[in-house]
């Protein structure tokens, strides 16, 4: 669970950076995939959220609880002092 969480993160800071976006016209097959579809009617707005919302039925509670807390807060800002 720790390696699927932080492969989960990685790509949320990827795009964070603005390496990828889901409605890029290069992923208009992956858009009509049925499991992207049903993700994308789950909530999914980034590839980020494609993994993050994908992998919820796979963890325990306390997983869980930190992909939502990776999926909404900007994960590239943290621990930064001001």
């Amino acid at each position: 669970m720790c390696d699927k969480l932080e492969a989960n993160i990685q790509a949320k800071i990827y795009d964070e950076k603005g390496y990828g976006d889901i409605h890029n016209p290069n992923n208009k097959t992956l858009l009509k995939d049925q499991r992207i579809i049903d993700l994308m009617n789950k909530g999914a707005i980034s590839i980020s959220d494609l993994f993050l919302i994908h992998d919820l039925p796979k963890l325990k509670k306390e997983f869980i609880d930190i992909s939502h807390f990776v999926r909404n807060n900007k994960i590239t800002d943290l621990g930064k002092i001001d």
